[in-house]
């Protein structure tokens, strides 16, 4: 089977010594190969999903994840319906740093925020995802 390659890429927005220590490894970009005959907002949900399937994040907010098309060097963005059902792709981390072309478009990116300056938070960390 064909399949078209979808870059996710995780920049962190808090400060280092605010990241949790379970969240320390996640910033960098991830392969998700996936169906080339998906519409590109079934394609970001299929990344996204297949991302946070494979990767768990303690702190969500204190990260910025974005979905690319490799080929076409775009950003992707998420459908404004509810998708249910979705194929849950393998997600491999293949960097820890953005190369130049994405860096410039995450910067650029509509869905950048501004970083967090301090997070007040209690965390069980009994139990993962709390």
């Amino acid at each position: 089977m064909t399949s078209c390659s979808l870059l996710v890429a995780v920049v962190q927005r808090s400060a280092d010594t605010d990241i949790h220590v379970l969240d320390a490894a996640l910033p960098g970009v991830y392969q998700v190969k996936i169906d080339p005959e998906l519409t590109d907002e079934l394609a970001y949900e299929t990344a996204a999903e297949s991302f946070h399937m494979c990767v768990p994040i303690k702190v969500l907010e204190d990260f910025d994840v974005h979905v690319f098309d490799e080929a076409k060097r775009t950003e992707l963005t998420a459908s404004e319906t509810v998708v249910d059902d979705l194929m849950v792709y393998n997600c491999l981390k293949i960097a820890d740093q953005l190369p130049a072309w994405l860096h410039a478009q995450v910067v650029q990116s509509p869905i950048a925020r501004p970083p967090v300056k301090t997070v007040l938070r209690a965390n069980d960390l009994s139990e993962p995802g709390l």
